[in-house]
């Protein structure tokens, strides 16, 4: 099974929920959101059950912009990612908060990529004068080496930033000429929107998102230069971003900054309090067995320090217990008990992979994403499109309801969960352990939400254990009070 197929059964679920549902905070909106027609599709294609007939039942809407779906990238998914057309295409799909991944350029301004480094495999640079101005310019494959090729936003100016096109996020690394190795876009997606997509400055979506009325979540990137750049520091990085945002003065009750920095986050609470209230502490320490509990245990002296939001990956939210049940982490709980709300990222774009040096071919897959509405959590974030937030609450519905039963794996390097719906099948896999064997030394920061199999180990789905049914007692709310 590849990942295309939790790919289609999540876009199933876009006219699957009523949209009031969810928390919104755009009930006046007049934004005509679409779910485009391979959702439709899709549903006519299942068998006839009551699973269809739910879905059918909510094909003509209402859909509006929701809060629970937060645009990661953009629309990656089928748009060049930080382009405006992709950020158009996230709103257009119901994304109720935008983000921005901040970087800067030479000249120390600031504009969306996902990364400093990338501008290689996100844009035309390599084909372009520019591509001389990069940290490592374009060198061919050649006696078995892969091409290779680094360009950073602090390799050229803003100015000069502007005059790219976005492309597909992609590359070939047996490229022996720029052309072939600017090729690489992914199977799954596609290079239909593809021609060339305006890129954007920090100012330009903060100004186009506002326009929609929506909110706004930019992160911090953490730079790939040494810092201080230029005589430019983090701390001015980090005011920087703020300044955007009240240049053009955005309520700040509408901005969710972002950083995997814990000094990013403290200094935004020190001296941009209206904005720091609301900042979102990426936690990566979770990717660890010591760091979880290095990162669980500090939780009450974070929320002491005005953290109020948490956003560790998702595998560190769940466990399974000794009855294999699905329940709350001990970090999940210490963030309920200290108070916060919880953002996660739940869903990997990332297609499947190769094993270094060898012809085996891995699979990527989604994690556990039916646990979230039922657990309560602020949002479920950092989707591509709003068809993974749908489709969350329809695996609890059934779940609870008995029509599908979650089949754990016992000695898999992963707990598997197989759910059967009619007509499709979807593999789910969750990463219950904060510490995943990745091959020739990857971790799951490489892959921060999903987890690999190899294809060779697929076959060990017929061969399980007791099904084990969401136990709902067990379930929490880690929502904390409204703010």
């Amino acid at each position: 099974m590849r990942s295309l197929s939790a790919l289609a059964l999540l876009a199933t679920a876009a006219a699957a929920i009523p949209l009031e549902e969810y928390r919104t905070g755009h009930g006046n909106s007049k934004l005509n959101v679409q779910v485009g027609d391979r959702p439709y599709y899709l549903v006519n294609n299942m068998d006839d059950g009551p699973l269809k007939r739910k879905l059918q039942s909510c094909s003509e809407g209402p859909f509006r912009p929701s809060d629970f779906v937060v645009s990661h990238r953009g629309a990656a998914l089928q748009f060049p990612e930080h382009s405006l057309e992709g950020l158009t295409a996230a709103r257009r799909q119901g994304a109720g908060i935008l983000e921005c991944d901040v970087a800067f350029t030479k000249d120390k301004k600031l504009v969306c990529r996902h990364s400093q480094c990338d501008l290689h495999t996100t844009t035309n640079i390599l084909n372009t004068t520019l591509g001389a101005k990069c940290t490592t310019p374009f060198k061919p494959a050649a006696n078995g080496q892969p091409a290779q090729a680094k360009c950073c936003t602090s390799d050229i100016t803003q100015a000069e930033f502007l005059t790219l096109c976005a492309k597909m996020d992609g590359f070939n690394p047996k490229g022996t000429t720029v052309k072939e190795y600017m090729d690489g876009t992914p199977y799954f997606r596609t290079d239909l929107y593809a021609t060339c997509g305006k890129l954007l400055t920090l100012d330009s979506y903060i100004k186009q998102v506002d326009a929609w009325g929506l909110k706004f979540t930019p992160e911090l990137k953490t730079p790939e230069v040494p810092m201080p750049f230029n005589g430019y520091t983090q701390e001015q990085y980090a005011q920087d971003l703020i300044n955007a945002f009240k240049k053009q003065k955005i309520n700040p009750n509408r901005v969710y900054a972002q950083s995997f920095l814990p000094a990013d986050i403290f200094y935004w609470i020190k001296h941009e309090p209206k904005f720091g209230k609301q900042a979102v502490y990426l936690d990566e320490r979770v990717d660890t067995p010591e760091g979880y509990a290095n990162a669980t245990a500090s939780i009450p002296e974070l929320a002491k320090r005005g953290v109020k939001i948490m956003a560790p990956a998702f595998f560190a939210l769940t466990k399974v217990n000794s009855k294999g049940k699905i329940v709350p982490s001990e970090y999940a709980i210490a963030a309920k008990k200290a108070g916060m709300d919880i953002i996660t990222w739940s869903f990997e774009r990332t297609p499947g992979r190769k094993i270094p040096d060898s012809d085996e071919e891995e699979l990527t897959e989604v994690q556990l994403l039916f646990a979230l509405p039922q657990m309560g959590l602020y949002a479920c974030v950092f989707v591509d499109t709003f068809c993974v937030a749908l489709v969350v609450k329809i695996l609890i519905e059934h779940l609870i309801a008995g029509d599908i039963a979650c089949d754990f794996l016992p000695g898999a390097p992963v707990e598997v969960c197989n759910i059967a719906f009619p007509g499709t099948q979807l593999l789910l896999i969750a990463a219950h352990s904060p510490i995943i064997d990745f091959p020739k030394g990857e971790t799951v920061r490489d892959f921060p939400s999903a987890v690999l199999l190899k294809k060779t180990e697929i076959p060990a789905l017929t061969d399980h254990s007791p099904a084990a049914n969401l136990d709902t007692t067990t379930t929490i709310d880690f929502r904390s009070s409204k703010r």
